[in-house]
């Protein structure tokens, strides 16, 4: 029976933990980011959070096949270490804001879990501002929602946003659809809203919004089984379709929605945004059955893929897949369903050369899925499985939630529908934007100095659109001297593009805002080596089998001041750096 057991399904099993993986991921790259431009480093503070980081790429822990005890612990250090990371960024920002102006962030920030819809210290607030900061190296369109008590209304404080120029725009408050008013969260909500504002924010950058509250009353309205490794369908029929049983719409200027609802745990919005390149899908699904995986299928007539469709490894390289098909033997397929699905770290792609037409999915965490047939992509976005898969955990994968009545799980996938070369852009971009999340936190602004809404950028200007910044990591502070590690790669592949898959430099000293580059020097990847000894150390020599092979010259060692890199070359250095 183990021609049945295909280990897909761990891609799914708790979507939770992948979620608050990625989300903690991206506060931990801003608050690195962040010690730069502040001149503060708590090297404690960000062992800490390094170290859990470090312990969820376990292979049983972001996979979610280990028992539930030991993901118990692991979110029980999550949570510790984000609570850490909250306290460092409130020392930071009171570091960075007030070195010109007079502020007092003593109070502590707020932050909340905005996929719950709900943020209860919002609703005793008279103003607040929210301060949005962007760590990824492209700018980033945020469609902010703000949760609205019953009794108050939140506008954007518009005078303000027009005479600092801010590119922001609040679009609408909207009533939250009765199913997630719905969705189990440990106290009772009477936030029965969400203010909408779009806002853009350039890379590396923090853009400070302004806020202000209105009270109102009034109410508004084989024998192989699946398990947490393996995914094993009943049969070999396609997925089960849950028809909508009712649908809402809402519209707005910039802004329309469509909220199908399949059951009271079962249902997704639609979403059109103003000058977005994507139609947006959320879900949101729990309480689900026993032995009940749910997939989502997006399907186009238009396009034929004959059966390739593209993953990505590891959120770079995009692997070819041929569905029914491995490389290097001879496959036979006894899981339609399961045996053509993939990991989709940040998403997955298919494209129709004849039509010039590709469509792209942006996952917001690691899923499992694949196309099945040509025009399709199936994703499992959540399970419940009570059997056990007999691979030695000796569990079933039975998530009990708040409510103990089985975890509901919120998410949303991101689809485009464009040219060949547009969809390489567009993934590339969003897959970048979906793990570098801009983390968001309020602040009351109650009896307390305007906070400055000017944006701050840690970066001199833009960098080519090509190009990301993996790593700024403090190494050491001595004085006023602080090195680091930096780490920085192309991330379009050879030939994908016709202008962005070229190779491109840098100036190093065009990089870092108010800091002047004392020294630089190129190591190996993993920083423990100077690159100048790799060069000696390891050289190869080329047999017959690459004398023909088409690649990139390795690249000469580093001037000191030019950054040079070919399409997915990934180069580190050692940086010092006096901040002006």
């Amino acid at each position: 029976h183990r021609a049945h057991a295909f280990w897909t399904g761990f891609y799914t099993s708790r979507p939770g933990i992948k979620f608050y993986e990625r989300s903690l991921g991206a506060l931990y790259q801003s608050v690195r980011q962040l010690s730069i431009y502040a001149n503060h480093v708590d090297f404690n503070g960000l062992f800490k959070l390094g170290e859990v980081m470090g312990l969820l790429q376990h292979h049983d822990t972001i996979t979610g096949t280990s028992p539930m005890i030991n993901i118990a612990d692991a979110l029980q250090r999550m949570h510790q270490v984000e609570k850490i990371g909250e306290n460092l960024t409130l020392v930071l920002y009171q570091h960075i804001l007030t070195q010109s102006s007079a502020i007092n962030l003593s109070q502590p920030l707020v932050f909340c879990q905005l996929n719950e819809s709900y943020c209860k210290p919002l609703a005793t607030m008279d103003k607040f501002s929210a301060i949005i900061y962007n760590p990824s190296s492209i700018s980033n369109q945020l469609w902010l929602r703000i949760p609205v008590d019953q009794n108050q209304t939140i506008h954007l404080d518009i005078d303000t946003v027009k005479k600092l120029s801010i590119d922001a725009q609040e679009i609408a408050t909207i009533d939250l659809s009765p199913m997630i008013l719905s969705i189990p969260i440990a106290e009772q909500c009477n936030q029965l809203q969400e203010l909408i504002v779009r806002v853009n924010i350039p890379p590396l950058s923090f853009q400070v919004l302004p806020f202000t509250t209105l009270s109102s009353s009034g109410n508004k309205i084989s024998h192989q089984s699946s398990g947490l490794y393996v995914f094993r369908p009943v049969g070999t029929d396609p997925p089960k379709q849950v028809n909508i049983k009712q649908f809402y719409c809402s519209k707005r200027k910039g802004y329309e929605e469509i909220i199908q609802v399949y059951s009271r745990y079962v249902h997704q919005t639609i979403r059109l945004l103003d000058n977005s390149p994507y139609i947006e899908f959320e879900w949101t699904v729990g309480r689900l059955h026993r032995n009940v995986e749910l997939v989502t299928s997006y399907e186009s007539k238009d396009l034929q893929n004959n059966g390739i469709f593209y993953t990505d490894s590891s959120g770079r390289s995009l692997m070819k897949r041929i569905r029914d098909r491995r490389d290097g033997y001879n496959f036979t397929q006894s899981e339609p369903s399961a045996g053509n699905y993939y990991p989709l770290v940040t998403g997955i792609l298919m494209k129709d050369a004849k039509e010039d037409l590709q469509m792209s999915i942006v996952t917001d965490r690691a899923q499992g899925g694949g196309s099945v047939y040509d025009g399709q992509i199936e994703i499992m976005i959540h399970r419940r499985v009570l059997t056990d898969d007999v691979l030695g955990v000796s569990e079933p994968l039975n998530e009990m939630g708040i409510d103990r009545r089985g975890l509901v799980i919120r998410g949303r996938h991101l689809l485009a529908l464009t040219k060949i070369e547009d969809g390489i852009k567009f993934f590339r971009e969003h897959a970048l934007k979906s793990v570098w999340k801009p983390i968001i936190a309020f602040r009351n602004d109650a009896n307390n100095e305007p906070l400055n809404y000017k944006p701050w950028s840690l970066l001199k200007s833009e960098l080519p659109p090509q190009i990301n910044i993996l790593t700024i990591e403090p190494l050491t502070q001595e004085n006023n001297i602080l090195t680091i590690l930096f780490r920085v790669e192309h991330f379009y592949e050879p030939n994908e593009h016709s202008t962005l898959s070229k190779t491109v430099s840098i100036q190093i000293d065009k990089i870092f805002k108010n800091h002047k580059v004392h020294e630089a020097k190129e190591v190996t990847l993993g920083a423990n080596m100077d690159k100048s000894q790799a060069f000696e150390r390891l050289k190869w020599k080329l047999d017959s089998t690459y004398a023909n092979k088409k690649g990139h010259d390795e690249i000469g060692v580093f001037d000191g001041s030019t950054i040079e890199l070919y399409p997915m070359q990934i180069r580190s250095f050692i940086i010092k750096l006096e901040k002006h």
